[in-house]
């Protein structure tokens, strides 16, 4: 697999008003996730986890918070501010809070959530297959991420440009007579073109993570990992997310939809609690 540079984890949300317009029309309806009565809560007593809307860095943290059994209170993060504010020297989301401590960035959080319990352990004992899940999960990071930021990136421009030829009158005229002459059309042609080569780039990154799962229940045998934390939480964005064919792309592939399910159960059945106003 190759190995892209890493794209830093606050890029993934555009705090731009079509950025948040895009993710917010197409935002699934999401089940309030209260608090299980389970006797398997850690004793972490004022744990918080400061996200956007849509992140999937945070949707991993949050599995693996639920996976340990950790009872936590999920905040929405309205804007830049905020995440200087929580995070002033790396100035990246997730941030975990635990008892006034925070962290800050998904793979720091992970190996803080590993220390503070260490079962059911994220890591395989052996050192080399600790590397190798940790090398895979960094690519699931940086290859979905790369695409999925392309793909917003032809969206937004594509939207400014449609609301810069809606202008008035005189601008509307133009804009027919272009049409009947053909005028702006391979334009608007190689807009489609480069956001379909994304889908199918996309396409063959998930071809690569079939190959890699093979018929195990996760990429590393049976033994769940931050591997299969980091694929989930890409996954799980985009096929809830408003990428064309998203959907499709992952039902085409059974084994990797079947993982993508499987963990996602096992989220549902955490104890992650939603602020009240993350939703407003």
């Amino acid at each position: 697999m190759r190995r892209r540079n890493r794209v830093p984890e606050v890029i993934w949300f555009s705090h731009s008003s079509c950025g948040s317009k895009i993710i917010r029309k197409h935002r699934q309806s999401r089940r309030e996730r209260g608090a299980r009565n389970r006797d398997d809560i850690k004793p972490l007593h004022n744990v918080k986890l400061y996200s956007q809307l849509v992140n999937p860095f945070t949707e991993k943290v949050a599995c693996a918070l639920a996976l340990k059994g950790v009872h936590y209170q999920r905040l929405e993060v309205s804007g830049s501010d905020e995440v200087k504010q929580l995070s002033p020297d790396k100035q990246i989301l997730p941030v975990l809070e635990v008892d006034g401590k925070r962290v800050s960035g998904s793979v720091d959080i992970i190996r803080w959530i590993e220390e503070l319990y260490p079962e059911p352990s994220l890591y395989a004992a052996d050192p080399k297959t600790r590397h190798q899940q940790e090398s895979l999960a960094d690519w699931s990071d940086t290859s979905f991420a790369f695409y999925w930021n392309r793909w917003l990136t032809a969206v937004e421009e594509n939207e400014r440009n449609r609301v810069a030829s809606s202008g008035g009158i005189l601008s509307r005229i133009h804009q027919h007579v272009d049409r009947q002459l053909g005028i702006g059309q391979d334009d608007e042609m190689a807009s489609l073109a480069s956001v379909r080569n994304i889908m199918d780039e996309l396409g063959r990154r998930m071809d690569d993570l079939v190959g890699f799962l093979g018929n195990r229940p996760y990429f590393f045998a049976d033994q769940l990992s931050v591997a299969d934390l980091a694929v989930f939480g890409m996954l799980l964005v985009i096929r809830d997310g408003p990428m064309p064919r998203s959907i499709v792309l992952l039902a085409d592939r059974p084994t990797l939809a079947a993982h993508t399910a499987r963990l996602s159960k096992l989220t549902q059945q955490g104890i992650g609690e939603r602020d009240s106003q993350s939703d407003d």
